[in-house]
């Protein structure tokens, strides 16, 4: 019989490639640390719906997000207008 503190809880989506590289390193994780491992199916899309997130493939590509970001930042930075116009 194993204590609260033996148990690892699993939580992983089934199309996560994250979670499938972590499932294939639990067997070790029990036997390194004498835990026992409980595995938790959980649909990651619910999870970050019901806290109002947005899922990796709805989120911009950071190549957006550093031209918004530059963007903003030669508009209104003096440190980039002055550079700006001594080049």
């Amino acid at each position: 019989s194993s204590s609260e503190h033996d148990v690892l809880r699993f939580f992983f989506d089934f199309i996560s490639n994250n979670a499938y590289l972590a499932w294939t390193q639990l067997e070790r994780l029990e036997e390194t640390y004498g835990l026992e491992v409980e595995p938790v199916p959980v649909l990651f899309a619910g999870l970050l719906g019901a806290h109002g997130q947005l899922g990796p493939a709805e989120v911009p590509p950071r190549s957006e997000e550093r031209r918004a970001g530059k963007e903003c930042r030669s508009r209104w930075s003096p440190y980039h207008q002055k550079k700006k116009t001594n080049n």
